[in-house]
């Protein structure tokens, strides 16, 4: 088990490092407009999961359990299926995003690039999940580092040749996984099975619907900014972006083990198990106060001097991190419902959230203009976690104590950050 948590911990700490220094290097290298494209390129790339409808998410659920079995047939029908099948999804997915990035921006080589890259990708994720499935997690470390390390290397090639190298570091990163093709036999088509495809179809689905929503949800100041906005915004909104991401996977990070005992204690004790969650909420408020607090105040330094030929806007990047209050209210209760099997009440959550945000945004466009998109996002979550805390006390009411203090003690805190903020900015 230490060894599990070892591998995991250097993976991410190999991650998290290369993003930092690709985040700090890549924008300063590049033009405010190759930037921008990046930008644009890189949400195209957030919807290459979605290609084989949640089949590789119902692999990974699936595989420990088959090789508990033992059963090697059954193995090899799930090891063609999940391998084949998002291998040439994949493809169809690169057709279609290269197909927009030819439409808005008219240059066929770039075009190409992106449309290799949800293969290579694919082929990344089919490894990564099987031998973490089968708790070899060197496996997902070596492939963790191999492509940090390769991030790293994007820095000279874009260096030397710009945008140009942009593409090519993204080629080579997302092939990472096909160092595996070297080393093992692939699985075989004979074994495919469209059935496990067919019978698993709505779970699939569920999964990746909740994982997408949910991303997208997180990045929804981007996306608006990429599809709406000229690309000096564009690439103001991507380096806001991208700080603002470095802190919500430190946020997630953090409460990844609190979510395990989430899902294992659910089916022990739920009364307790919630009474828990309502107390981490509550303790973990000041803290994020404080780490928003200490990001605004350092943020404006931090930009001029690392991004001095950017455009740095207050107001979007503090309504990013008026964003992150809401996360230990989403990423708790999104668990119990999970744990209770409401996935899709979760799902419809999400969804209306994501709704709100858009409406917010198109509503707000003509009066906010640049500051919409982020506005929709702080809109788009805060909405799902008020949703998620009222549907919850009624969905869940029997394992939950104090419901009506439960619900105005947040509502409270919220006010009182409003104010608090309100009061900063003015």
């Amino acid at each position: 088990m230490l060894l599990k948590i070892r591998d995991t911990l250097l993976s991410n700490i190999s991650q998290q490092v290369a993003g930092i220094a690709i985040f700090l290097t890549i924008p300063r290298i590049l033009s405010v407009e190759d930037y921008a494209t990046t930008v644009f390129v890189s949400v195209l790339l957030s919807f290459v999961s979605l290609a084989d409808f949640g089949f590789t998410f119902v692999y990974s659920r699936k595989l420990p359990v088959l090789h508990h079995l033992s059963d090697e047939n059954e193995l090899a029908r799930w090891h063609s299926t999940a391998f084949w099948f998002p291998f040439i999804a994949a493809f169809v997915m690169g057709f279609i995003l290269a197909l927009i990035y030819y439409i808005k921006f008219h240059i066929f080589l770039h075009s190409v690039f992106i449309f290799f890259i949800p293969a290579c990708i694919a082929l990344t994720t089919f490894f990564s999940a099987k031998y973490t499935a089968q708790g070899d997690f060197s496996v997902y470390r070596n492939l963790n580092i191999t492509q940090s390390i390769l991030k790293t290397f994007t820095i000279p090639f874009v260096f030397f040749s710009g945008l140009w190298g942009w593409f090519i570091g993204q080629i080579i990163i997302s092939a990472a996984g096909c160092s595996r093709l070297w080393k093992e036999n692939l699985p075989t088509i004979k074994s495919f099975d469209i059935r496990l495809i067919i019978n698993h179809f709505y779970e699939g689905l569920s999964l990746i619907v909740v994982f997408s929503l949910w991303t997208q949800l997180m990045g929804l100041g981007r996306l608006l900014s990429a599809s709406h906005y000229i690309k000096a915004i564009i690439a103001d909104y991507g380096i806001m972006s991208a700080a603002y991401q470095i802190l919500t996977t430190l946020i997630i990070a953090a409460f990844v083990p609190f979510s395990v005992y989430i899902l294992k204690m659910m089916s022990v004790d739920e009364k307790k198990t919630v009474a828990t969650i309502f107390k981490v909420i509550f303790i973990t408020f000041p803290a994020l106060l404080f780490l928003i607090i200490i990001s605004q105040t350092v943020a404006p330094y931090l930009f001029r001097y690392f991004f001095a030929k950017y455009q740095y806007d207050a107001v979007i990047f503090e309504l990013f991190l008026y964003g992150l209050i809401t996360l230990p209210i989403i990423l708790t209760l999104g668990n119990v419902f999970i744990a209770k099997q409401k996935v899709f009440y979760y799902i419809g959550l999400l969804g209306v959230s994501f709704l709100i945000g858009l409406v917010t945004f198109y509503y707000m466009l003509p009066i906010y203009g640049n500051h919409a998109a982020a506005l929709a996002q702080l809109i788009g979550l805060s909405a799902c976690a008020l949703l998620m805390l009222t549907v919850s006390l009624i969905l869940f009411y029997e394992i939950i104590d104090k419901k009506i203090q439960k619900l105005l003690s947040v509502l409270l805190i919220w006010i009182l950050f409003a104010i608090f903020e309100f009061k900063v900015m003015h």
